[in-house]
């Protein structure tokens, strides 16, 4: 079984920046007073949330529940993809997909956030009864390099499975063509129809013969 797995080290960056930013507004919830006199840019929006003890309360509800989930994956199991032969697990922050491999339409990296300075991500589509469903990984957070991801990507041999293009929607591996076989059909259909002679071109029999004399010199 393939594995690509969160980093640690990085879950553990993120679980501190969270919470102390939950920390941060469970000090204005408690002690708004200290917040009043505060100016500057943002002075006005932080003395709004510090009267408002229902902000900063909601605030520190939002950072702090992205902290935990953060902090027990980051000392549990933190397994982001597995890949095994009979289909796939993944695991984003907040909930865990289970599919086989007949409803995966495609793994691959996305490039666009990453041209657009927000970093890479890795994306499992998974088929549904209406359209799919893309679940969105953070490189930035796993433990494996965008080489690595790659290679492991590769030697699972599944169709849609690896490289860049198979994380766009319908870009799922399609059979060979035989070009051959419809070029033979496509004529087999026009001499049905009869715009193409089935055995080349016959010569005209029955074309008219101009008249003699008509040209040059008359009488000729």
């Amino acid at each position: 079984m393939n594995v690509i797995r969160y980093s640690a080290g990085k879950l553990l960056g993120l679980a501190l920046v969270t919470g102390g930013i939950a920390a941060f507004w469970l000090w204005v919830l408690v002690e708004p007073k200290l917040f009043m006199g505060v100016h500057g840019g943002y002075g006005f929006l932080l003395r709004q949330i510090a009267e408002n003890g229902w902000l900063s309360g909601a605030l520190f509800a939002l950072f702090g529940g992205l902290t935990l989930p953060v902090a027990v994956m980051a000392t549990g199991d933190r397994t982001a993809l597995a890949m095994g032969p009979e289909g796939v697990e993944v695991r984003t922050m907040f909930s865990r997909h289970r599919a086989g491999w007949d409803r995966v339409a495609g793994i691959g990296i996305d490039k666009t956030n990453r041209l657009a300075g927000r970093g890479e991500t890795l994306i499992v589509r998974l088929r549904q009864e209406l359209g799919e469903k893309a679940l969105r990984l953070s490189t930035g957070l796993l433990e494996q390099s965008r080489w690595e991801i790659n290679r492991l990507l590769e030697s699972v041999g599944r169709p849609g499975v690896g490289g860049e293009a198979a994380a766009e929607p319908g870009n799922e591996a399609a059979p060979a063509m035989d070009y051959d076989a419809v070029i033979a059909r496509h004529l087999a259909a026009r001499q049905g129809d009869g715009s193409v002679p089935a055995r080349g071109f016959a010569r005209p029999t029955d074309l008219p013969r101009p008249p003699r004399g008509g040209f040059g010199r008359k009488g000729l």
